[in-house]
Formats: C-alpha cells, structure tokens, sequence
C-alpha cells in the first residue's frame, strides 16, 4: 500500500476513533440521567432504571466491538478481514435492538429488557446431571441465584403489568418466551424497516439519505459468511474497506439513534461536526476503492 493509501485508511479510522468518542459520551451522559431523577413511585422508578441499564449495556457493547475492529483495522493481515465480518452482524443485531426498543412506549420497553434478562439466565447453563463435576454445578448454582435475585427485583413491575415470568428458570421456555408472552426481540427483517430507521436517526438520513435502503442488504450479505455458505468466500473481496464504511455508518445511526430517542439531542452538535468531516473525507475513500477495484 503507498503512502496516499495509507494516509487515506488511517483518516477513516481516526473518524471511527472519533465517534467511539462521541458513544463514550453517550454512556455518561446516560449514568447523569438515572443518576439526576428519582421517581417517587418506585414501581415507575424501577421500570425507569431498567430501561436506562439496559440500554447502556448495549451501547457499551457496542462500543467494545467498534475499538477491538480499530485494533484489527491496524493491526491484521488483509487476507484475515473476511473473518471479523461477523462483528459487523453483530453491531447491526445491536442497532436493531436498540431501534426496536426506542420505538416502544416504556412499559413494553421495561417489560422486553426485564424477561429477556431472565430468559438468558435461564438458558446460559443446563441443569447439571449425574457426573458433572462439581465446578458444574457450582456454576448452575450461581446462575440460578441470580435468576432469582432478579425475578424477586422485577417482580413488582412484572405483577403490575400482568406478566407471568415462572419463579422456577427450568420452567421458562422460549415457547414461554416468544408464543406466550410475545416479549421476544423481532427478526432484523421486520425490524430494519426504512421508516423507523429515519424517524430515529434523523441527522444520518439529512447527510446520508441512500442509508436507511441499504442497511438491510448489508445485513443479508454478511449473514452468508455467518451462515458458512462457501460460495461467498470469494464475492466481495475488499472486506478491510468494508469492515471501515460499516462501522462508521452503524456508529453514526446509533448515535443519531440515541440522541433522538433517548438524550433529547444531548450530542446532536458532535454528531453533525463528525458527519461534516466524514461528508469530507468520504469522495477520497470511495475513489480509493474503486481503483483498488479497478487494480484486482
């Protein structure tokens, strides 16, 4: 790679660093929120801590996965990148999520984080058999606690609410979860709907209107590397390129995401400096691609 290659990759990246910056802020501005306003009526309260620790665990994920990409992004071997595509999948099931539950009104919000918290304690270890070592069923043991440390915390909401989570976690199925309850996350297909991508991330779609078409489509193209179809092994090459392009858009339409639905704007002057910057620096990026497609 010449030095003009190297100089362009590296301002990607440094616009990647930049609003994995913006996405720390977002986290603290978050912890400020729960931390400023205690709600009398402490059902509303609990339903409101919930939601808030909910929703930063995802963009705290979110971001985890955004730095370890920078990492690789600088660090690994080209003919590697097709197999950190799969961390591209990831940040989309992450905004999915995360654009689902915005667009919910907050008792449906609070009653999705609170049953698939105790639908993932009961499905993270099986009920230890005849055997198993001891460390097993240690380990049964403490995730059970913990089930029932927090079925006893949201209980009061769930009663409120009408919502029968069993007090056993052997007893809660995704049947359980998904038929009865209906409290399941969507599949992305019904979720990455063109609309509600541009009612929640409004700023993205004023710099970048062709996003919100598109990032279904991305999300079916990867899912054949995740999916182990041998025939995209060799379709689309370039995947350093685009590892770079998916994280920044993701990361912008998540921090539009948020600002819109949950900060009231809070970082809507850096979202729109940063998208300045990448409006800039972008022409060079994509003409960088298509001559190294012209070149392979």
């Amino acid at each position: 790679m010449d030095k003009n290659s190297e100089e362009c990759i590296e301002e990607q990246l440094k616009l990647i660093e930049d609003i994995s910056e913006i996405i720390k802020a977002q986290i603290s501005d978050i912890d400020n929120t729960g931390r400023s306003v205690i709600l009398p009526d402490a059902v509303e309260n609990l339903k409101r801590v919930n939601i808030l620790h909910i929703k930063r665990l995802y963009l705290e994920f979110f971001n985890d996965i955004v730095n370890f990409l920078l990492g690789r992004l600088k660090e690994e071997r080209e003919e590697n990148f097709r197999f950190l595509l799969l961390n591209i999948r990831t940040l989309l099931d992450i905004y999915g999520q995360l654009l689902y539950l915005c667009n919910q009104d907050e008792n449906k919000q609070a009653s999705i984080c609170m049953t698939n918290s105790l639908f993932t304690l009961a499905n993270t270890i099986g009920k230890p058999e005849e055997g198993d070592s001891e460390a097993q069923k240690q380990a049964y043991e403490g995730v059970r606690e913990s089930y029932n440390r927090n079925y006893r915390y949201y209980k009061p909401f769930l009663d409120r609410e009408g919502i029968d989570i069993p007090e056993d976690m052997e007893s809660f199925s995704r049947i359980r979860l998904e038929k009865e309850l209906k409290l399941n996350f969507p599949p992305l297909s019904q979720i990455l709907k063109k609309e509600i991508i541009e009612t929640s991330s409004p700023e993205t779609i004023r710099f970048f209107p062709k996003s919100s078409h598109r990032i279904y489509n991305t999300y079916k193209h990867i899912s054949n590397y995740i999916h182990g179809n041998v025939l995209a092994k060799g379709i689309h090459g370039n995947e350093k390129l685009w590892i770079i392009y998916e994280t920044q858009i993701l990361s912008n339409l998540l921090v539009d995401l948020i600002n819109t639905k949950i900060l009231k704007g809070g970082r809507k002057t850096e979202l729109i400096e940063w998208m300045e910057k990448l409006s800039q620096k972008r022409p060079e990026f994509v003409n960088f691609w298509q001559e190294r497609n012209r070149n392979t």
